[in-house]
């Protein structure tokens, strides 16, 4: 047997379909909702991409607010993260079914900490500051257009900050999984990659 095949085992390859599949998820939905929006991009492509962006933007602005509200505020402590048996001790399907999935009630969770005065000053100013401005993403193309395409429009924004936000919050956990598996090797990889990007 050769070298190739004692490096491209079974295992080894399972483990590559797993980080495939971690890193599609996120992915394809944003894929799908582009092309969904071709239509759209064509007849306003002046300021199409610009909503696009801010959407997104928001999204990702969005998100710290919804990891702060979600049941895993209290898990992402370093001595949390690293712990053997901690609550990112994780196998493949355990990290899909107790992280990736309840991250997407994280929207609930956080308006349910604002209107039950469980949140703090900061997480409000947040919460209303980033809602006011989906809220002109989403109203402004209707209020503008006033037409089916206009409606389209606003629903194409709401789903981008939709995505933009679950795209953060799921890649941090993904990295955060990833801290606990590879544990003390992560900070050489960490290294590595700072090398890379100096070089």
């Amino acid at each position: 047997m050769g070298t190739e095949g004692v490096l491209f085992t079974p295992a080894v390859g399972l483990a590559i379909l797993r980080v495939l599949t971690l890193l599609l998820i996120p992915v394809l939905p944003l894929a799908a909702l582009r092309g969904a929006a071709i239509p759209l991009r064509a007849v306003h492509a002046r300021f199409t991409p610009y909503l696009e962006i801010a959407s997104v933007a928001v999204g990702v602005l969005a998100a710290p607010l919804l990891l702060v509200a979600s049941s895993t505020d209290n898990i992402l402590g370093l001595r949390e993260i690293f712990r053997p048996g901690g609550p990112w001790d994780l196998d493949f399907m355990q990290f899909l079914t107790l992280r990736a999935l309840p991250l997407l009630v994280s929207p609930v969770e956080l308006i349910d900490r604002v209107l039950s005065g469980q949140a703090g000053p900061d997480m409000i100013g947040g919460t209303i500051t980033l809602a006011a401005a989906m809220a002109a993403l989403v109203a402004g193309p209707v209020a503008l257009l006033r037409n089916p395409l206009g409606v389209a429009i606003g629903v194409r924004n709401l789903l981008l900050v939709a995505w933009g936000a679950y795209a953060t919050i799921y890649t941090v956990a993904v990295l955060l999984w990833l801290a606990n598996l590879l544990n003390f090797w992560c900070f050489l990889v960490l290294f590595a990659l700072t090398l890379l990007v100096h070089d």
